[in-house]
């Protein structure tokens, strides 16, 4: 590894300090601890999503039905976030792009009536 992978390295976890070297291990302590964070974000956007359906008495049918507003079969990335936007849930970018993964097991990039059931 170069020193300017390693540079870059420490920006992506957000922690740069010119006068001392980190190790390896300390970045991917760094890089787990951050995702542990996103995960924790994500699991809060489900819940909340999971708990606004359920106030609204939806099955995980009618839950999905609202949320494929092209009624195609399946859900994409920007009927996803805008779902979750009229329900006023504001995520960022990458944390629903993360959610959407945690969903999307096959990897076509949209969610299948069987994948938002599991």
């Amino acid at each position: 590894m170069t020193p300017q992978d390693t540079l870059s390295i420490q920006r992506i976890v957000g922690f740069i300090d010119n006068i001392e070297k980190l190790k390896i291990t300390d970045i991917m302590v760094r890089i787990m601890e951050r995702a542990g964070k996103r995960q924790d974000a994500e699991v809060e956007t489900l819940k909340t999503l999971a708990n606004e359906f359920k106030s609204r008495g939806y099955s995980l049918q009618d839950a999905f039905a609202h949320l494929d507003t092209n009624e195609s079969g399946t859900i994409t990335s920007a009927e996803f976030r805008d779902a979750l936007r009229a329900m006023k849930i504001e995520i960022g970018k990458q944390t629903l792009m993360n959610v959407l993964h945690l969903f999307d097991t096959n990897g076509d990039n949209a969610i299948q009536l069987e994948e938002f059931e599991r």
